[in-house]
Order: C-alpha cells, then structure tokens, then sequence
C-alpha cells in the first residue's frame, strides 16, 4: 500500500522563485535530475489528517514573512541533497518551525538543516563545484518566504507524486 505523507514548504517571493526555477532547470537539465518547484521543507513526515488544510492556514496567519540568508552551496551524497543553498537557521525561522510542530502535533527531524535544493539526483563534489559560479551569478544571497504550502507526496514516487494541497500567505497578509 502506498504510504502518503504531508510536508510543509516555505515557497519564495514570485520574483525569486522564477529565478531558481531557472536555475534548478537548468542544472536538472544537465545532470539528468528531474525539475520541481524551489522550496524549504518546513516540516516533514505529517499524517495525512481532515484538518491538515485547516491547521497550514492557522499556522500562516500566525507566522511572519521570513528572510532566509544563503550560508553556502552545499553538496551530499543523498538523492535529495545533491545540491542546494544552506540557509542560516535564524531565530525566526527555528521558532516558526517549533510552532509547525505544535499546530501539527509532529516533530521532524531533530537535524533540522534548513535548505533549498536546487538538484536531486546524483551529482559528484566535482560537478556541484562547477556549478557554484552559475549559482551565485544568478541568485540573490538571501531569500524573502512569503506562502506557506501544505504538500502531499507518496513515499517512493518521487517528485511526480508531489501535488500541493492548499498555500497562504505568511501574516495573512494578501499580496
């Protein structure tokens, strides 16, 4: 039987989020990986509950805007870490994701490395060095999150499987 879990993504300003699109195409394009939409996993791992639409909306309106500041391109031999942007774990960002787990009533993983990948696959140290330069010529250091997510994947299935279920407006504040 196929396991379907929750996520909770913090997605990107618009303005930024087609510029990593951009970047994640092109990169995917080169190293075989498939394209998805940019985000940082918030939350991972959430049981698929009737209220789950109801408790994203809750935490959004009760969450600022975030400014996420790039660290470092990172690289890990882990299908989902091939290549991303570390992201410096702020105050802000620690405690929205200890107010996620409260609403949800889960806790992710207690290595919470917050990241925005820009591969999936496998891509060696040596391919990831040779992508830094198109990194940082076309991405800003730092990051505005503005919506939150709640996404629904199959275990297995990879990005495919991916369908977002509802997204609001951090602050509750229409843009």
């Amino acid at each position: 039987m196929e396991q379907r879990s929750l996520f909770l993504w913090l997605i990107p300003e618009p303005r930024q989020q087609d510029d990593l699109e951009s970047v994640i195409r092109e990169i995917s394009s080169r190293y075989g990986g498939p394209a998805f939409s940019p985000h940082v996993t918030l939350l991972s791992g959430i049981p698929d509950e009737a209220d789950a639409t109801d408790r994203c909306q809750s935490l959004a309106e009760s969450c600022a805007p975030l400014d996420l500041e790039v660290l470092h391109v990172g690289h890990q031999d882990e299908y989902f870490r091939a290549l991303f942007l570390e992201l410096r774990l702020s105050r802000p960002l620690l405690e929205t994701r200890m107010q996620a787990e409260h609403v949800f009533s889960a806790h992710g993983d207690s290595r919470f490395l917050p990241h925005l990948s820009l591969a999936y696959g496998s891509i060696t140290a040596a391919q990831a060095t040779s992508e830094h330069g198109l990194i940082l010529a076309k991405l800003p250091h730092s990051f505005k999150i503005s919506t939150l997510a709640l996404v629904s994947a199959t275990r297995g299935l990879g990005v495919d499987s991916w369908k977002q279920l509802c997204a609001f407006p951090l602050g509750g504040l229409r843009s």
